[in-house]
């Protein structure tokens, strides 16, 4: 998050999902705010 800090962005946060081996799903994995313990991590960050 520093890079996109350093280079204009504000208000970061990340999201993510995939908790589970996505071969056994059956349905979709919730979405957690926060990164570190899913496979698939989302950024969203306003360019000031």
């Amino acid at each position: 998050m520093g890079l996109l800090m350093s280079s204009g962005f504000s208000d970061i946060k990340s999201f993510q999902t995939i908790f589970f081996d996505p071969e056994t799903m059956i349905a979709p994995d919730i979405v957690k705010e926060g990164h570190g313990e899913g496979a698939f991590v989302v950024l969203k960050g306003v360019k000031t």
